[in-house]
């Protein structure tokens, strides 16, 4: 038995019963367009256009179902051919001239409809409404008054006659005239789409955003196939703040095409509103991907500085802030942005351009101060608090910040008052009460510490924040049942409170009650197992009990109870860790099941563990697992570029670099794109290294760290001089030793070695200790003041009696100043500690060279050329020996294979 497919019954079915005729398939369509199914009928015309291409109905009927779909540019098509092929009806004239309406052809409209005459009233008021439209939008308003009066004229109670009246009220601005008039036609004639429209056009411009989002859906509803409408909708449900219903319209249009900009814009404003950030800005992304719109480069920036992707923001912003009003609150992101990026010579002229400043304004100057006070510039973050306290003179939160940047400026009296009258406003402002008490604890004066807590109290007696901070201050002054009476207090009102818990279970072990502190710490870890400083004292009531066992038990119970939580493992592998007990250490530690959500302390734990016990062979695998769990965490990339740098394994860092400037939330990570610029550099690909340093210097050209690399970058192209200015730069800001080595090296290769030398004496002269710097000063004395040399590495061998380069090099001033005994003395102190150093054997072949020791010279020679026989100036000393020996054919070989 032979069994069919449902398809190809199909198929058999409309072979079987499709008409042939078009005239026939004509009829079809038009009952199906009657029934409103379009698509069939969509269907049957082509059919029928195919058989006869130039059936000029078939040809019209279809741009009819194109035109209500929306689909002028088919519909256009379609009713030329039919004009074409000699159809002809008041109904194609009027539909044509809607489309040209549609595209703005406005006078295309006018010559078709001016000099048209129908008999049919109702044909005459449809034309004159569309030319009446045309003529206002070419500012014919006279022309146009006259073709809807006569409308009018002919019938006054057509709803288009009286739309055309209503219309020119629109166009006098008698906008409440208008609406009043729409109410009542449209009670009238409801399905009068183009009254919904003009209703919803009045009512958004008198900012009634809520009722015209409404007038523009009941326009939808008449015309589904209406996608652009649903924007307005969306738009004006944003503005009246009903951002979930302007969401599913907007969600709506996405599924039609996610790359509108328009669409994407209007969404990503209803993401940023309610705080979905990185949809905000991801949703602008790919708006600015089709356009380049204003406001959407707004929302990127905006949504990029509250994900703390400063630099994005700032590119974004920046390109804006020009064409946008200086009151406009980007100013004052851009502001901030100035100061945290390092742009301190535009922040000056950007804050004194914003003007109409109102007590609202005293939180943006509070950010800018906060910034500059980030950066170290206390008297720029001082001002900026002045300016936000005189905005605001009576805010506790500003003036508690204002005292903490004068505090750190030194100030205490100002940082006192300031605290003082914070809690003046507001007695029980909780931050300038625990600043206030914190500075009275720093200078020892606990009495006055008790009295801000305890006035506190007096007027919040219930307050937990005051009680937790009399406790605090009972610790200070060695009062533990006072501290534990406030702590137990909060937690009489809070049981689940950590930080009471957490403080019983400190002042307990402090009055000797280990058992006691370890049931607080049970207690604790019942709320919350990743409390770093809760494991530390639990390891010490363990040492104090002496039961570190025990320890290690709980640790796994909770472990087996909780295989999601992270400390306890970090803390058990530590110790496993130190008992050498690796195996096991890695075992807890693999055993987690989701490390999305790990703290870094657990990987740099496990990275450790590797190191400490020679398996640095697993470490890529273990950050290749870091960085696909926590791709977006630039520690995952960093930690390991510093464990490569070490091994000066460039070429991987650069890929690492790579990998993580490669995540979307990385792409502008300064840390990141500096180490790439780096490690170009390391890797001699210097034209690269240098585009990327010249994009860097634009974010910021005053970075340490990008100055040192700028000054790497000129040392790797001989520019010797303009290295050493960026790398002075570099050093007068952050005074790293790598980088004042780099400045040495600057300096001797452009032949400035007295300079070389100035910098090293006046470092070492602030710190004595800085032996690296003694190293190269005694470097560059050994030709210019041996003496100094001398002295300088006898120092370093005092320090450090096994400095083996120190006695070497020691040894090579003194045979350079004929003092062989002396040489002598520190190259074989030298040899005791490196045995089977080739070059510190080379140093004490010449030796004994010089003291004719010629046999016991060609033995250490010989080894020293055995441990490194490519080296040419250990086989041209052994070769001096040999021939020092009567052994010609010995040193001519030697001298051959050199």
């Amino acid at each position: 038995m032979r069994i069919f497919t449902a398809g190809l019954l199909i198929v058999l079915t409309f072979s079987c019963s499709s008409p042939e005729d078009p005239a026939e398939l004509i009829v079809t369509a038009k009952s199906k367009i009657l029934s409103g199914n379009s698509n069939t009928a969509i269907i049957l015309l082509k059919n029928a256009i195919k058989l006869d291409p130039k059936s000029a109905e078939a040809r019209f009927l279809l741009g009819q179902i194109y035109f209500k779909n929306n689909d002028f540019l088919s519909a256009e098509k379609e009713f030329n051919r039919a004009v074409t092929y000699g159809f002809n009806s008041p109904e194609l004239t009027i539909l044509m001239a809607k489309i040209l309406l549609a595209k703005g052809n406005n006078l295309e409209v006018v010559k078709l409809l001016e000099n048209n005459e129908y008999d049919n009233e109702d044909n005459i008021i449809r034309s004159n409404f569309i030319l009446g439209k045309a003529l206002l939008n070419l500012d014919q308003a006279e022309k146009s008054k006259i073709v809807f009066k006569q409308s009018l004229d002919i019938n006054k109670e057509h709803p288009l006659s009286i739309l055309g009246e209503i219309i020119l009220d629109a166009h006098d601005n008698a906008e409440d005239t208008a609406l009043t008039k729409l109410d009542s036609l449209l009670n009238i004639s409801p399905e009068l789409s183009e009254a919904w429209l003009l209703k919803g056009v009045l009512l958004s411009k008198q900012k009634s955003y809520l009722a015209s989002a409404k007038a523009y859906e009941e326009y939808h509803k008449l015309n589904t196939n209406n996608f652009a409408i649903r924007t307005l909708i969306a738009d004006n449900y944003l503005k009246a703040n009903a951002y979930q219903l302007a969401e599913s319209h907007l969600q709506a249009l996405l599924q039609i095409n996610d790359n509108h900009p328009t669409v994407n814009i209007l969404l990503s404003q209803v993401k940023y509103i309610t705080g979905d950030y990185k949809e905000a800005k991801i949703l602008a992304e790919k708006a600015l991907n089709v356009t380049k719109n204003g406001l959407a480069q707004m929302i990127y920036g905006l949504s990029s500085f509250k994900l703390k992707n400063y630099e994005q923001a700032y590119y974004q912003l920046n390109a804006i802030a020009d064409d946008l009003p200086k009151t406009h609150d980007v100013q004052k992101v851009l502001a901030v942005l100035q100061v945290k990026l390092g742009y301190l010579d535009e922040v000056a002229g950007t804050i004194d351009d914003i003007n109409n400043l109102s007590p609202a304004d005293s939180s943006f100057f509070a950010s800018v101060g906060i910034e500059y006070a980030n950066k170290g510039d206390t008297e720029s973050a001082i001002s900026m608090f002045n300016k936000a306290n005189s905005l605001a003179p009576n805010d506790p939160s500003i003036l508690t910040q204002l005292a903490a940047i004068k505090l750190l400026n030194h100030d205490e009296v100002g940082g006192k008052n300031a605290l003082s009258k914070a809690i003046e406003l507001v007695s029980d402002f909780e931050a300038a009460n625990i600043a206030l008490a914190k500075l009275h604890l720093k200078n020892n004066d606990i009495a006055k510490a008790v009295n801000v807590a305890e006035t506190w109290l007096a007027k919040s007696p219930s307050d937990i924040t005051a009680m937790l901070l009399r406790g605090h201050i009972a610790m200070k002054e060695n009062a533990p049942n006072i501290a534990k009476r406030f702590f137990n207090d909060v937690y009489k009102i809070e049981p689940m409170n950590q930080t009471a818990l957490f403080n019983l279970a400190v002042v307990s072990r402090e009055m000797g009650d280990y058992k006691q502190s370890n049931n607080y710490l049970d207690e604790l870890f019942t709320i919350n197992l990743e409390i770093p400083k809760a494991y530390r004292l639990a390891i010490n009531n363990a040492m104090k009990l002496n039961n570190a066992e025990s320890l290690e038990v709980k640790l796994n119970n909770i472990i087996l109870k909780n295989p999601d939580a992270f400390w306890p493992r970090i803390i058990l592998a530590r110790r496993l860790n130190i008992q050498k007990n690796i195996n096991s250490a890695l075992d807890i530690l693999n055993g987690v099941n989701n490390i999305a959500n790990a703290p870094h302390e657990y990987f740099l734990t496990y990275v450790n563990l590797l190191i400490e016990n020679g398996k640095k062979s697993e470490l890529k695998a273990l950050y290749e697992k870091w960085q696909l769990a926590q791709p977006e965490n630039p520690r995952a990339y960093l930690t390991y570029v510093s464990i490569l740098e070490n091994e000066k394994a460039y070429e991987q860092a650069l890929n690492v670099v790579k990998i993580g400037l490669s995540k979307d939330a990385l792409k502008t990570n300064f840390q990141l794109q500096a180490y790439e610029a780096y490690y170009l550099i390391m890797t001699n690909q210097l034209e690269v290294a240098s585009q990327k340093v010249n994009r860097l210097k634009a974010i910021k050209p005053n970075h340490p760290y990008l100055l040192r690399i700028q000054g790497q970058l000129e040392l790797a192209l001989n520019n010797f001089n303009d290295a050493a200015k960026y790398l002075n730069r570099s050093y007068l800001s952050n005074q790293k030793v790598s980088t004042g080595l780099l400045l040495v090296s600057a300096y001797k290769e452009n032949n400035n070695s007295e300079l070389a030398i100035t910098f090293l004496t006046n470092e070492l002269a602030k710190n004595e200790n800085l032996d690296v710097y003694r190293r190269l000063l005694a470097e560059l004395y050994i030709e210019k003041s041996p003496n100094l040399a001398i002295e300088n590495y006898l120092k370093l061998i005092e320090k450090n009696p096994e400095d083996v380069i120190s006695m070497n090099n020691l040894a090579w001033v003194y045979l350079k100043n004929q003092k062989v005994n002396l040489a002598e003395k520190y190259i074989k102190k030298a040899t005791l500690y490196a045995p089977n150093h080739p070059l510190i054997l080379d140093t004490y072949g010449i030796v004994l060279i010089k003291q004719l020791k010629i046999d016991k010279a060609i033995e250490t020679l010989e080894k020293a050329n055995k441990m490194m026989p490519k080296n040419v100036e250990i086989m041209k000393h052994l070769s001096e020996a040999y021939s020092l020996n009567g052994q010609k054919d010995l040193a001519s070989a030697l001298t051959n294979d050199s």
